[in-house]
């Protein structure tokens, strides 16, 4: 899969196909088919154009540029969104795919992370008292994300603390764990 990453902000759908036409030496009339808002700066575009090449974009203060379709993948990242519920973190919580390994890279920020399938207003609450997670851990042991059936084509589950796979072209950010804080 060939990839780019530039230092470029992409906020409109022509910033996008002009980008396109640029990296890849071409004059194609490229079509937006999907769009999805990853958080208050990610977006997550595919573009087709009168070939059929498809390439996916995940624009935010630079641009990673892939040589595949995302929506091949929706029923998943779909799938890693409903799952990532019962997952939370006292910090930031981002979580990126790579399509080409079927991997996930998840940060839990400094402040870790644990899964529970408790409400969040009850995990929130608590958060704000004198909370012991290591109870919590106790009493819901950690499940991993690729041991839920429904993600049992995800091979590999990276779980790190401030730290994220932003300069590797092949992970995008596709959803979000639970932040309490």
């Amino acid at each position: 899969m060939k990839t780019f990453f530039i230092d470029e902000h992409c906020p409109t759908t022509q910033d996008c196909k002009n980008l396109l036409n640029k990296v890849l030496k071409s004059n194609s009339k490229w079509k937006r088919v999907t769009k999805r808002k990853m958080d208050a700066w990610t977006e997550l575009r595919v573009f087709v154009n009168e070939f059929g090449e498809t390439y996916t974009m995940s624009c935010s203060d630079d641009t990673k540029i892939l040589e595949m379709d995302l929506r091949l993948f929706d029923h998943l990242i779909d799938e890693i969104n409903r799952i990532a519920k019962f997952y939370f973190t006292c910090d930031y919580g981002d979580i990126h795919f790579n399509p080409s390994k079927m991997a996930l890279s998840i940060s839990g920020g400094d402040g870790g992370y644990f899964y529970s399938t408790k409400s969040h207003n009850y995990l929130r609450k608590k958060f704000q008292e004198d909370f012991d997670i290591e109870a919590l851990e106790k009493s819901e042991p950690f499940i991993e994300f690729n041991k839920h059936p429904t993600l049992s084509e995800i091979k590999s589950v990276e779980w790190e603390a401030e730290w994220s796979p932003d300069d590797d072209p092949e992970f995008i950010l596709i959803g979000k764990i639970i932040d309490l804080a």
